[in-house]
């Protein structure tokens, strides 16, 4: 394995787990958004207004094909990054592919109230069962599924860790 990528819906842990496990493993970490964040100059919610949604996801196509270019590292993708059939092949082209999981209730709970997140339009509930048919095709897929609950995150969280640690070559 050279890289763990971290799938899921948004708000489900993708970038606390990252950070997580980076720090455990002692590896670089990559969040997608941010990078493109960074790359662009602006947030993602002006990317959206400026470029729309189809360039918001060249731009996501672009930072993906960087990160996964880099070696032992830990990325965040995007809540609709493996949906293109490039992206979602090139995630798993030699990778660990690790989709968080989480309840509706859950999830609608942790982004309730987000500012910035262009694709909770125009009520989080809706965004999330709209979202979750289109997504889960991919997220099943994945070499790990982590499905947290609400007791048991920080539980689901460590496994996960040490679940990648192990299939990750000795440094």
């Amino acid at each position: 394995m050279n890289n763990v990528v971290l799938v899921g819906f948004m708000g489900s842990g993708k970038s606390t787990v990252g950070r997580m496990l980076a720090e455990r493993t002692n590896r670089s970490f990559v969040d997608l958004d941010d990078d493109i964040a960074a790359d662009a100059g602006r947030s993602i919610s002006e990317i959206f207004a400026d470029e729309g949604e189809a360039g918001f996801r060249q731009r996501e196509a672009h930072s993906l094909r960087r990160a996964l270019n880099k070696r032992d590292i830990i990325v965040a993708a995007g809540g609709g990054a493996p949906l293109p059939d490039e992206n979602w092949r090139q995630m798993r082209d030699g990778n660990c592919v690790v989709s968080l999981m989480a309840e509706p209730a859950e999830l609608a709970r942790r982004l309730n109230g987000s500012s910035g997140r262009p694709l909770l339009q125009p009520d989080v509930p809706s965004a999330i069962l709209m979202s979750r048919t289109t997504l889960s095709r991919g997220f099943r897929a994945a070499a790990f599924i982590g499905w947290p609950s609400t007791c048991q995150v920080l539980l689901t969280k460590l496994r996960l860790v040490d679940a990648c640690r192990a299939s990750l070559p000795r440094r």
